[in-house]
């Protein structure tokens, strides 16, 4: 039997997991700076590129921030938690088919706030996270980080600090949820055109639009993952239909 190719995405989610491992110890407290790039890739004995994807997703989950010219720092809750601590156990308490209600939910009524209030420099980030998302699938690498990147941004551009929190606890567990069907064949090219598009309905500061838009990108998504899980067990039934269209 023919073995597949290692892909590169499983060194860097492991180094993810390590560290969300250390914040999720204490090992660090709220607001604490966490060590250097450099001493992450000396304690760790992986490349750079690893370490630097694996504090951009812990970035896009909410649980650290970066601070120009300072470095990396644990973020805190409102109420002084990390959130690291909360991050990992979402992710065991909820099925990615629960995550797609909720972002069902929320995000088309964050997408209808958007059109109302996106300013330009909203734009600006947007279009940035979307050169992520563009650049990830031309390398070949891994896009949810940076798709998971964008919709935190869509949720700045509602100007709402309550949802962009809500959005980022999404984002944690999408994050770790993500490698389930990262790798099926096409998704990487079907995650750029469906941001693209999410974009250019903005652009036209509609908000029913936008609304529809949003939802047909969350069904979009739902249709990828039980395409995946019909090809992966062919005989499983899920327990849950999908999510309410």
């Amino acid at each position: 039997m023919p073995l597949a190719p290692v892909k590169r995405v499983r060194l860097t989610e492991s180094v993810t997991d390590r560290l969300l491992a250390m914040l999720r110890q204490g090992d660090f407290r709220p607001g604490a700076k966490l060590p250097s790039e450099r001493e992450f890739r000396i304690q760790l004995q992986v490349g750079r590129s690893s370490i630097r994807e694996a504090l951009q997703s812990l970035i896009g989950m909410g649980v650290i921030e970066a601070q120009a010219g300072r470095g990396y720092f644990v973020r805190a809750t409102g109420n002084g938690a990390a959130p690291a601590a909360q991050a990992p156990m979402v992710a065991e308490s909820h099925s990615l088919r629960e995550l797609l209600e909720a972002r069902l939910i929320l995000e088309p009524e964050i997408a209808v706030l958007a059109a109302k209030h996106v300013t330009a420099t909203d734009f600006a980030a947007l279009d940035r996270a979307l050169f992520q998302i563009v650049a990830a699938a031309r390398r070949g690498r891994v896009v949810y980080r940076a798709a998971a990147m964008f919709h935190v941004e869509f949720a700045q551009a509602a100007h709402n600090a309550a949802l962009v929190q809500m959005v980022r606890s999404l984002v944690s567990v999408m994050s770790y949820w993500g490698r389930v069907f990262e790798w099926t064949p096409g998704r990487a090219q079907q995650e750029v055109r469906v941001h693209r598009e999410l974009l250019e309905c903005l652009k036209q500061r509609n908000p029913s639009a936008m609304r529809r838009k949003m939802r047909e990108h969350i069904l979009i998504t739902d249709a990828a993952l039980q395409k995946y899980l019909t090809r992966m067990q062919p005989n499983a039934r899920s327990r849950r239909g999908p999510p309410t269209r």
